[in-house]
């Protein structure tokens, strides 16, 4: 069977953000069963972990080559975004706090920036501490999985959070309707991006958080500054 090309893939990704903009997310769940993906496997290894997730929220935070090497697709979230996040989870019932983070190497190619990402964890464990009620349990250290576990997780985690913007978890997500929060996605540098990004945000409302992301322009050094200089960010006008 040939792989898929380039062009191929491109079009499959805009088919995804097209169905959600088009609100038919019943149509991207029948696109992605066309794929025939044999996850049986996946479901009798985890059947203990898929059990307790049910009434977790999950939270997925993408740490170890981004934020660090300012990729324009991907940034960390304000303050004001974990806030968004408490006041969903209290909404829709949220009791207990899960992170995923894996801070290790990409493509074998070792990012010694990424033993930050704990500390990043940490300032956002400390804003959902600050927000989220005391009876809502946040289970501090963070789990790891293999891509497979942690796609499956994601699909049967109660509440599904993302860290920052990823379509990985946006694939899961979408399917979770108003039980899915993610950041707004702005590429950075691409004005003609924004009007197409808030369309978005506007026509999935109950899921995506509708503000700016911490901008790398903003950001001298993710290795010497502390998020936390950054978290109270409020910026609204458009990069140049």
């Amino acid at each position: 069977m040939r792989g898929k090309t380039q062009e191929e893939v491109a079009q499959s990704y805009k088919d995804c953000w097209e169905c959600v903009v088009k609100n038919k997310p019943d149509w991207l769940e029948q696109k992605l069963k066309g794929l025939k993906v044999d996850a049986t496997r996946f479901l009798e290894n985890n059947k203990t972990t898929i059990s307790c997730l049910k009434k977790t929220v999950l939270v997925h935070f993408r740490c170890s080559d981004v934020p660090f090497i300012k990729h324009i697709n991907y940034h960390l979230q304000p303050k004001s975004y974990w806030k968004y996040v408490a006041d969903k989870i209290v909404k829709l019932g949220g009791t207990e706090v899960q992170f995923l983070l894996c801070p290790f190497a990409i493509n074998n190619v070792q990012i010694p920036s990424a033993t930050r990402c704990p500390v990043f964890l940490e300032t956002i464990v400390s804003f959902l501490k600050e927000f989220l009620p005391s009876n809502v349990k946040i289970n501090e250290v963070p789990n790891c999985w293999s891509s497979a576990t942690t796609l499956l997780a994601m699909r049967h985690a109660d509440i599904l959070v993302s860290g920052i913007e990823s379509s990985f978890v946006f694939i899961a997500g979408v399917f979770k309707r108003e039980r899915f929060i993610t950041p707004r996605f702005d590429i950075e540098l691409y004005r003609s991006r924004f009007a197409f990004h808030r369309l978005v945000a506007k026509t999935i409302f109950w899921s995506m958080y509708d503000g700016p992301p911490i901008f790398h322009k903003f950001v001298k050094s993710y290795d010497s500054d502390k998020y936390f200089n950054y978290s109270t960010f409020n910026e609204s006008i458009l990069p140049v």
